[in-house]
């Protein structure tokens, strides 16, 4: 096999049962796949779910363990995207852990990220209204919550996230602009996620 057939491998073990049983992990493991745009999304019965996109190939496991599922993460991409690689198992491991694009908390689906629509790979240019430097997903979803226009304060319309050390705690600008009406602004940038307030 020539270098550039050799694929890029990044992998995410849940280690411990997650709370959810192997139906609601295949349910998940669907979503998170297409809020990162995969396509071609396949699942088959008792084992994972798989997609594609243009250079990257996932495949999440769900194994029960009782009323809990084992789960596990596997991307492939083509030489030289080892980095996206590196991301999107991040990306489809922290939505797998949370029903969200990030954070490491223990929200399985409820809670804020119901609240927020998940763009992968986006950001919007510039307008940074606040920012918050060392926070997770869940509390940037939070603080955006927070700032809703009444008393003084303005109205935050999403944010965009970054997860520079891949350890679930980064960098977020709050801002009053939504990625769905900036046009231009809204721009296509790996490893950004892009959060937008329904």
């Amino acid at each position: 096999m020539t270098q550039a057939q050799t694929p890029r491998l990044a992998a995410w073990h849940s280690h411990r049962p997650m709370n959810m049983n192997r139906e609601a992990c295949f349910t998940r493991a669907q979503q998170a796949l297409r809020a990162a745009s995969f396509q071609n999304i396949l699942t088959q019965e008792g084992w994972n779910t798989s997609g594609t996109s243009t250079y990257l190939h996932a495949a999440i496991s769900c194994v029960a363990m009782g009323d809990q599922t084992l789960v596990d993460v596997v991307v492939a991409g083509v030489y030289g995207y080892g980095s996206q690689t590196s991301a999107m198992r991040t990306r489809l491991s922290n939505y797998m852990r949370t029903g969200s694009g990030g954070g490491t908390g223990g929200d399985q689906g409820g809670g804020t990220s119901i609240l927020f629509t998940f763009y992968a790979g986006r950001y919007v240019y510039s307008n940074n209204d606040e920012v918050i430097k060392d926070g997770t997903v869940a509390q940037c979803q939070q603080r955006c919550l927070q700032l809703d226009g009444r008393g003084g304060r303005w109205y935050c319309k999403g944010f965009d996230w970054v997860d520079s050390n891949k350890d679930g705690v980064g960098l977020c600008n709050l801002s009053k602009l939504s990625c769905a009406t900036v046009g231009g602004l809204c721009k296509q940038r790996s490893p950004y996620d892009w959060y937008e307030r329904r």
